[in-house]
Formats: structure tokens, C-alpha cells, sequence
């Protein structure tokens, strides 16, 4: 196993902003007061910012949420590392070796503030917004060039999706909790922080602001590479935030706007492409990674492909679709091909990939792990629309929509569905985006319960929940929530014990008062 190779280049994004006790607070480096720093970055942005701007991007992709030198440091790498982290506490991926890497996860476990899981998004998200807010005040939009104000819409985009990341994992959806404490809202002088927990509107808020003005500095502008964020980028992200905000007809026109000029893959590319290379027609946001940027075993390859010699592969940790999600997919659906047939195998070289194993993300630079990090796609800008048209009462366009997305999924015939309901976008969406970091997040927002334990599962029972017996954990448990990690709460004179997200049986939402039964638009 080259399971040292990667060490070199995963220390990359350590090197490049400051993180560990003071990861929080911003640090201007060099001779030069900010104010020198901010009239030199009006005349030449690129090269007084392009360094800074460098390194929040590689935060975002490369850093370690932990820092440890052992399975956990391969596992938490940057946001591909968050969205493992998504598929595994889900109904959606099952897990086939007996103690797994992941099975905490998968049994909900790991959601207390002594565990390291707890500080994952908390350290990369923080180290993210920490590197955008030396960023922000340095740009005058007013009279910046085209060049920085991109480069402020781009910090501002990040910071934002930082938020909503973290918004995601330590509170309640929004639609239940506006006034409930979420994070600390950390912005620069100018604007102003909240050092205690803000509410989620007010973290919503700031997102929603922050993407919005990102949108309107980055229009016109045209980036050099996909890993940077663009203005359908930004029209995408705030899709997202749309979306958990039940804000129907914004998250409808920000996916039409963000897709634009992202084609959809016919049926043949959507079964022989690998989904981990940035040059395919649907990627709107990716990460082209090159020999002296792979990770090696420490990266998204190493644990989503069965096909390589990686954790999810020739170690055997292999990550499965979910019975009953791959039995609700129609033979007609070349999607259901993307995965190995119950009752067979897939052999490799010196492997078999077992029933139910993944082939959606296939071998891509065997030697070097070179898969691609896939942020965006516009397949999700679809089921986005048609969740949104569903949820304003408009189903008869959702279908319409869903029926041209589903002629680039069907091999033959027609689709068997003919109505569009909640339930059938819903299964679209865990169908199509399988693996790619939607669903703890999605479940979250819908209120679904885990069931891992059901007649027929194909989990391994040492992965089931073990909150409840049998696999089930209801939507409104504690588990679901994350607690802030236990440094924030010994370090931050801010936040106290009784600041902290309530576990145990106080913990549990009311399902009641909490359940979302409006889906009006809000």
C-alpha cells in the first residue's frame, strides 16, 4: 500500500493559512499596515491578493479537519472530505466491511463534542472564512477593477458557502429554527462579528448577502480554471441556500440562472463517465487534480472508487448504494448500471467488487489517484428546479422538466413515472447525485428518518444506528445535530456549557411543534 505517498502534498494547505489556536482570528503578515496592503491590492489584486485567494481555495480542497496522522487524517481532507462525511450518515451508502472506518458515522455516533467528527467542518469552515475576511476589507468595490472585484466575489462566495456548510451540521434545518443559536458569525471589523452563537437567521442572512453581492462582482467576469468560483457557481450555491429556505421561487430562478451553460450528459456519457473529471459538459465547479496534488490513499478516489487499490477498492472498505434506493431505479435507467447487480460480482485485479458495489465513479489515473474533485454539476440545478416547482404547486412544469432530464437517463422507452410528486423528485435527486456529498444534508432538510435496519438491507448491522434498535434513528433525534466542538467551548469566553447543543432525551426536537407541515413558500 503507497499509503505515505500523499503526505508531502496534503501538508500543502497547512502551509498556506495559519489554522490551530488562532484560526479564527486574522493575521496580516508583513511590514505593510492593511491600509498600504488595500491601496496596493485597488492597482495590482492578482498579485497582492492572488497568493491569499490561492490558499483559501487550497483550504477548502486539501486541509486536514484534524491533523492526524492516521485514518482519520485520510479521511477529512477539505470539502471532498465533508462530503464523505454526507454520504455516510444517510440512508443512501451502505457499508460492507465489518468495522468499517466509517460505521461511527453511519451509527450516528460521532455527533459529541469530545469527538473529532464534531471539529471537522468546524476547522476547515473557520480556516476557510478566516482566510476570506484578510480578503474582503482589502477590495473597494467601488473602485476596484474587473479583476478584484471578482477576487472580492469569490472570498465573498466562499465565506458564504462556509456558512451554510456550518449552519448544516450544528443546528436544525432553517425551516424549523430561525431563532434557534447556530454558529458564531465571524465577519472583519467593518461589518462586525457576533462572537456567541448567532441565530440561524442571522448566519442566513449573511449567507444570502454575502452570495448575493459575490453574484453581482463576479458577473461579466471569466475565471482560467473550474476550481475557481465563477458567477453561475455563486447562482448555484445560493440554489442550494434557496432551496433549505424554502424559498421556491428564488432557488428556481438561481438553478435556470447557474445551468445555463452547462448542458446535460446524454444517456451514454452519464453511464461511461467517471464523475471525477472537471472537463465534462455538466461540471460547473471541480478540482483538477494532477500528480503533485493527488493524495493518494487520503483522498476522495482512495475511499468512492472500488475500481482502484484505495480504502474503497483492494482494502475493501467498499461503499455501497443502499438496497432499496438501487431496487426503486427502472431497468430503463442507466443509472442502475452504475452499480453491481445483486447476487453478482465485479472482478478486478486481485478483487471483487460485491453486489450493490459502486462502478459510478470509475478508474481514472490508477498510479497516481488522479480522480478530479466534482463540486458542482448541472443535473443538480434540475432537481433543484423541480423540487422547488413541486413544492409551489406547479407539477405539471416539474414533470416536464424531469422528463427532459430523464431522456439523458433512460436507454430505452419511456419513463414509467407519469406524475411529479415530492417523493419521485426526491428519489431523483439521492439517485443522481449518489456518493456526491447531498445526503446528510437532504435528509436533514426533508426530516427523513435513518433506517438502516429494514427487511432486505444490504448495511452490515455493525454500521446500523445504535441510538434505537433495529437501524432506526427518527429525523427529529439528537444524533442528527452536531455538537460544537469541546475546544470552542473551553477556548471561547463567548460560548459556555450552556451554550452547547443539548444531547439526550432534552435534546430531542418535539415531533410536533417542529415537524414541517407548510411547505408554502416562505
Amino acid at each position: 500500500m503507497k499509503i505515505t505517498k500523499y503526505l508531502s502534498t496534503v501538508l500543502l494547505a497547512g502551509t498556506l493559512t495559519a489554522c490551530g489556536d488562532s484560526f479564527l482570528e486574522p493575521q496580516y503578515s508583513g511590514a505593510a499596515t492593511s491600509e498600504e496592503i488595500a491601496n496596493a491590492a485597488q492597482d495590482d489584486p492578482q498579485g497582492v491578493l492572488g497568493s491569499q485567494l490561492d490558499g483559501v481555495y487550497a483550504n477548502l480542497s486539501f486541509m486536514s479537519g484534524t491533523g492526524a496522522d492516521n485514518i482519520n487524517g485520510h479521511m477529512d481532507r477539505g470539502l471532498c472530505g465533508v462530503m464523505m462525511l454526507s454520504n455516510n450518515t444517510s440512508n443512501d451508502v451502505s457499508l460492507y466491511m465489518d468495522g468499517d472506518p466509517w460505521h461511527f458515522d453511519k451509527q450516528l455516533e460521532y455527533y459529541g463534542q469530545e469527538y473529532i467528527r464534531s471539529s471537522w467542518p468546524w476547522q476547515i469552515f473557520y480556516t476557510v472564512i478566516k482566510g476570506t475576511n484578510e480578503i474582503v476589507p482589502m477590495i473597494d468595490p467601488e473602485t476596484a477593477t474587473t479583476e478584484g472585484k471578482a477576487m472580492l466575489g469569490q472570498a465573498l462566495a466562499l465565506r458564504g458557502l462556509s456558512y451554510f456548510y456550518l449552519a448544516q451540521f450544528y443546528q436544525d434545518t432553517y425551516a424549523t429554527s430561525q431563532n434557534k443559536p447556530c454558529v458564531p458569525l465571524l465577519l472583519t471589523d467593518a461589518e462586525g462579528s457576533i462572537q456567541s452563537r448567532a441565530t440561524v437567521q442571522q448566519v442566513y442572512d449573511q449567507i444570502v448577502k454575502d452570495l448575493t453581492t459575490a453574484i453581482d462582482l463576479l458577473d461579466g467576469w471569466k475565471r482560467s480554471t473550474k476550481t475557481q468560483v465563477d458567477k453561475s457557481v455563486a447562482q448555484g450555491i445560493l440554489s442550494r441556500v434557496y432551496l433549505v429556505m424554502h424559498k421556491w421561487t428564488k432557488a428556481i430562478e438561481m438553478a435556470q440562472a447557474a445551468r445555463a451553460a452547462y448542458p446535460l450528459m446524454n444517456v451514454d456519457e452519464a453511464f461511461n463517465y467517471n464523475y471525477q473529471d472537471v472537463t465534462n459538459s455538466e461540471i460547473m465547479w471541480g478540482v483538477d487534480i494532477t500528480t503533485s496534488t493527488s493524495m493518494i490513499y487520503a483522498s476522495f478516489q482512495s475511499w468512492m472508487c472500488a475500481q482502484y487499490f484505495g480504502y474503497g477498492g483492494q482494502v475493501g472498505a467498499f461503499q455501497l448504494i443502499d438496497a432499496k434506493l438501487y431496487n426503486s431505479i427502472p431497468e430503463n435507467d442507466v443509472r442502475k448500471y452504475l452499480y453491481v447487480a445483486p447476487g453478482e460480482t465485479y472482478p478486478c485485479e486481485g478483487w471483487d467488487i460485491p453486489a450493490y458495489g459502486n462502478l459510478k465513479f470509475k478508474a481514472e489515473g490508477a498510479e497516481d489517484f488522479l480522480g478530479d474533485f466534482i463540486y458542482m454539476r448541472s443535473s443538480e440545478m434540475y432537481l433543484t428546479e423541480a423540487e422547488a416547482l413541486v413544492r409551489l404547486g406547479r407539477a405539471d412544469e416539474a414533470y416536464t422538466l424531469l422528463t427532459e432530464f430523464m431522456s439523458n437517463r433512460l436507454t430505452e422507452g419511456e419513463w414509467e413515472i407519469k406524475r411529479a410528486t415530492i417523493d419521485v423528485v426526491q428519489n431523483q435527486r439521492r439517485v443522481e447525485l449518489w456518493g456526491e456529498g447531498f445526503s446528510y444534508f437532504d435528509h436533514r432538510r426533508w426530516q427523513f428518518d435513518m433506517d438502516r435496519g429494514y427487511e432486505g438491507t444490504n448495511d452490515h448491522p455493525s454500521a446500523w444506528p445504535i441510538h434505537l434498535q433495529n437501524g432506526f434513528v427518527p429525523w427529529y433525534h439528537y444524533a442528527w445535530r452536531y455538537q460544537l466542538p469541546l475546544r470552542e467551548i473551553q477556548e471561547n469566553e463567548n460560548i459556555t456549557e450552556d451554550d452547547q447543543n443539548v444531547i439526550g432525551e432534552e435534546g430531542n426536537q418535539d415531533p410536533v411543534a417542529d415537524k414541517i407541515i407548510d411547505w408554502s413558500e416562505k
